[in-house]
């Protein structure tokens, strides 16, 4: 009848879930599955699913109203599906901080899929602490009043390399924020029903102070557009797109993208631990984000300029090279002429890239078609010197033909130069 429908604690020093699942466990309180009142809690690789609260947190409910520091929260690697909290906030997870800290929480390489809440935070009600969200995946969550994602009442807020996609809410789709400072980078924000005022961030950012900053971030709503209660509150750090034009747009962003005209992948798995929508090649956001940044995307590493957003396309990459000798390529050496195919993958197994290899050698092989001599490499750029095998130092006059036609008997070869590589053909052609 209390809270924690699995388990409740109290003051403990720390709680650590590993490998584990939790599912239809319900309670009257808070803490559908686990409830800790100033108790840190520590999660990882474990799931949730139809979890219910009548009160706060379908899953998971936190609370401190002692002094405290450091993290009390993190979720790694963990996944919080069809989560419940009927008549209260956070459908997956609440966490509760009064008069303390402030302290911390994070949530890493998670995915919160369907989870829903009466009132604020389909995902996820924080409050009173400083919260860092990364390589995560938000998807269909839902709020009866704000925020279908995530509702922040928190003092600082570090979201990026996550996406957001079809979560909806009464004023806010995503994410809303309503207290300090939050900096969304490298970040997909997709979508969600169109209500009320059809906003991805806010709208009340500012209402309480604090500032916003926006860098790498693909922002498409399918409804009505992105609204911000004060823009001079909001800086773009660049290499955005957005639906609207906002007015702290900068020269580097791309503004008044529809959802039609973005082009992404279908959300599913392109590496990493959780579902991502990579650009395609006619997205704008594709190979257009900023050329310095080279920290991993949601998915996996960065191969070339990355993209806008939380994800990178798959690459298949492809060289052609012709060498003189052996060649090391992706950790393997090869010393034939052939095509050869490799693969890199993430370190959940999943593929990451694949690789061709088409290696050549110069042909220095010649012939007599009396009274020519042919040598046999046509590529453009090679170059031909007819030499006098009894004299090889010495290299025929005007003889720097593929086809060339001596002037006197004799046993000759030719040399064959092509890309940095010479060869030698037999004497006797």
């Amino acid at each position: 009848k209390g809270s924690g429908g699995f388990l409740a604690t109290s003051r403990s020093d720390s709680i650590f879930v590993s490998s584990s699942k939790f599912s239809k466990n319900k309670t009257n309180g808070s803490g559908g599955a686990i409830a800790a009142y100033s108790a840190v809690l520590q999660i990882e690789s474990s799931a949730f699913s139809y979890n219910k609260s009548y009160s706060k947190g379908g899953a998971v409910s936190i609370s401190y109203s002692d002094s405290v520091q450091g993290e009390i929260f993190n979720s790694y690697s963990s996944e919080y599906i069809n989560n419940k909290s009927l008549d209260r906030d956070g459908g997956a997870v609440n966490i509760e901080v009064y008069n303390s800290g402030p302290p911390s929480a994070k949530i890493k390489d998670c995915f919160f899929y369907n989870n829903k809440c009466l009132d604020r935070g389909g995902a996820g009600h924080l409050r009173g602490v400083n919260l860092e969200v990364e390589s995560s995946t938000f998807l269909s969550n839902g709020a009866g009043s704000k925020a279908g994602a995530l509702y922040l009442n928190v003092v600082e807020t570090d979201i990026h390399k996550s996406t957001f996609v079809n979560n909806f809410g009464g004023s806010a789709n995503s994410v809303q924020y309503s207290v300090g400072n939050i900096s969304l980078t490298n970040s997909t924000f997709i979508g969600g029903d169109s209500i009320t005022h059809g906003v991805h961030i806010g709208p009340y950012l500012g209402y309480w102070g604090g500032n916003a900053y926006l860098e790498g971030c693909i922002l498409i709503n399918n409804g009505n557009l992105a609204t911000y209660s004060d823009p001079s509150l909001w800086t773009s750090g660049g290499y955005n797109v957005f639906s609207d034009n906002p007015p702290f747009s900068g020269t580097s962003d791309h503004v008044n993208v529809d959802h039609l005209t973005i082009n992404l992948m279908p959300l599913g798995n392109y590496g990493g631990l959780t579902p991502t929508m990579p650009p395609m090649s006619t997205s704008p956001a594709y190979n257009a984000g900023n050329a310095m940044d080279m920290s991993l995307a949601q998915n996996g590493p960065i191969f070339g300029i990355r993209e806008i957003g939380a994800a990178e396309s798959r690459v298949i990459s492809a060289d052609t090279s012709v060498v003189c000798g052996p060649i090391t390529w992706w950790g393997n050496t090869y010393t034939q002429a052939g095509t050869y195919t490799d693969t890199a993958y993430n370190a959940n197994g999943t593929l990451d890239s694949t690789g061709v290899l088409v290696r050549t050698e110069i042909n220095d092989s010649a012939t007599n078609k009396n009274p020519y001599i042919v040598a046999l490499e046509q590529s453009v750029g090679t170059t031909y010197h007819v030499i006098d095998c009894n004299n090889p130092l010495v290299t025929l006059t005007g003889a720097t033909d593929s086809i060339d036609q001596p002037t006197t008997n004799g046993t000759y070869a030719v040399i064959i130069s092509f890309d940095g590589c010479v060869g030698t053909s037999k004497c006797g052609v």
